[in-house]
């Protein structure tokens, strides 16, 4: 990309899953070039995203509203609106709403193209 400033014309791309829903806000498919992806989460009360990597790249979490239980390898912590984590490139994790209410997190990734893959 060899533009200063890039304003996508194209809207967000909602995912819906049986844990939540994901709205992208930026990334590859959205903007061609894009080195980064920008999503925001919803993980509706007492679901869980499973367990999964990402491993081209960082990805950092910031909760919104709401409380989760964030695991990352073998380690646990229980994440408060206005805290963020950074979980490094091919760590296994995942996330978890123990309460009442939707989590609302915003999520950035440091590809356009992030890889996924599911662990059991």
């Amino acid at each position: 990309m060899n533009q200063s400033l890039t304003i996508t014309a194209q809207g967000p791309r909602e995912e819906s899953f049986d844990w939540g829903r994901m709205t992208w806000l930026l990334d590859a498919d959205i903007c061609a070039g894009a080195a980064i992806s920008l999503a925001r989460m919803i993980l509706e009360a007492g679901r869980a995203a499973p367990p999964h990597r990402h491993p081209d790249c960082q990805e950092a979490l910031h909760l919104l509203a709401g409380k989760v239980e964030l695991r990352v390898g073998e380690e646990y912590r229980v994440l408060e609106a206005g805290e963020t984590a950074l979980i490094a490139a091919g760590q296994p994790h995942s996330l978890r709403n123990p309460g009442r209410v939707p989590a609302l997190l915003m999520i950035a990734y440091g590809s356009g193209a992030r890889r996924y893959e599911a662990l059991s």
